[in-house]
């Protein structure tokens, strides 16, 4: 019985002659990506290949014994090039579209916009039949590249997450709002679960092979834990902290006679930053180490903070900006003694050129409450009184938050 949408011509003939060239990989390949076509044109009406399990295997076996992985790169061939042109017309539609900001044409800009919704639903599209089919094919797969995929999507990345789904609530505030002005459960709830759950897997990972974790554990300054209000869980953090090794490598003190409070606005901002210089620092010393090893030139200093520094989304270092990276490459260890030459040299010029802006364009919580202090003739103005109260809360807060030493 034909199956529906089943051509009734064109298959057949292309089986019968594939049962007579099974040995020759190119013909396998052609009327493979004849019959894919045939039947991706239309998804409702999508093409069967073959009439059992059986018949599938004896073709594609004839191309997965070619080198190079030659099947799955044919298969994906098609898809990566398409998802690459969309990537491409996409970025030309917004060089359009802010090309039309620039010149103020209201009609450019829709225009562009118009495109742009259409690329990027196409892109959506792809993505959504896409990625539940790895995610399914992973609990099974023996396939390291598709697992290593399926994890890192499943994995992501936290503080990403968090950003889009902060844009996305600044875009679609009313989503999921309910009748009585209550909400169901959205992105924001959405990831509390995934929190929540993570948490316990978490911790059962650290008794399982802590070892695997201290790459990580060490090089962090707390441990997430699921906290309850009837159970106090100091006991069960020390006896993680010590058998991870947590906070070893942190270029901060993490000890328990470190003397600052994490949760302060001013705090939670150094920490940061000094994490980024941290990061920036050491892979730097990484790549010059590295090419000392291949007797290749020494990576630049300022094209290296530029390509490693910022992330999506994030505005261009300015030049006094990338001039303080730059300066924190030369500095020693960051502890107590040195923690004035570092607010001096790195930091408060890195804050006054990128984060401080102005009063009234400053967006860092911590920053801004320095820009509403009090000076002579009301809140601080000009940025020679917003450096004259920043410089020493700057090198006081660091000294209390540096390793001793």
């Amino acid at each position: 019985m034909k199956r529906p949408g089943q051509s009734g011509q064109v298959l057949p003939a292309r089986l019968a002659a594939l049962k007579k060239q099974l040995n020759s990989p190119e013909e396998a390949m052609r009327l493979l990506a004849t019959a894919m076509i045939e039947g991706g044109r239309n998804q409702q009406k999508r093409v069967s290949l073959f009439k059992n399990p059986a018949e599938t295997v004896s073709m594609l076996e004839v191309l997965a014994k070619e080198p190079d992985n030659m099947l799955a790169a044919e298969l994906s061939a098609p898809a990566r090039a398409l998802v690459a042109a969309i990537g491409d017309m996409v970025g030309e539609a917004h060089c359009v579209a802010a090309a039309g900001e620039k010149l103020q044409n209201a009609g450019i800009q829709e225009r562009a916009a118009l495109v742009l919704g259409q690329l990027e639903f196409a892109l959506a599209l792809i993505f959504r039949d896409l990625a539940p089919v790895v995610s399914a094919l992973a609990h099974f797969s023996k396939n390291s590249d598709l697992l290593c995929g399926a994890i890192g999507h499943a994995v992501g990345d936290g503080s990403k997450a968090g950003k889009l789904i902060e844009r996305y609530q600044e875009l679609f505030p009313e989503d999921g709002k309910q009748e009585d002005g209550a909400f169901e459960d959205g992105w924001p709830a959405i990831f509390a679960w995934e929190a929540y759950n993570r948490m316990q897997a978490l911790e059962a990972m650290a008794d399982e092979f802590p070892e695997k974790l201290r790459s990580a554990t060490r090089e962090m300054n707390g441990w997430p834990m699921l906290r309850h209000r009837f159970v106090n869980s100091k006991k069960r953090f020390e006896e993680l902290a010590d058998k991870l090794q947590l906070g070893a490598d942190y270029p901060l003190n993490t000890s328990e006679g470190a003397k600052f409070r994490p949760e302060t606005p001013m705090v939670r901002y150094l920490d940061g930053l000094v994490w980024r210089f941290h990061v920036c620092g050491q892979s730097f010393r990484e790549a010059r180490q590295h090419a000392i090893r291949m007797k290749a030139p020494e990576p630049d200093a300022v094209a290296f903070a530029q390509r490693t520094w910022g992330g999506i989304g994030e505005p261009a270092l300015e030049p006094e900006a990338l001039a303080a990276i730059q300066a924190s490459l030369d500095l020693p260890k960051l502890t107590k003694s040195t923690a004035k030459g570092w607010a001096d040299k790195a930091l408060v010029p890195y804050i006054l050129a990128q984060d401080a802006k102005t009063a009234e364009t400053c967006t860092e919580p911590a920053l801004r409450m320095i820009w509403k202090q009090q000076g002579k003739t009301g809140t601080l103005k000009s940025r020679s009184d917003f450096k004259s109260r920043l410089a020493p809360d700057v090198s006081k807060q660091l000294r209390s938050m540096a390793r001793p030493g």
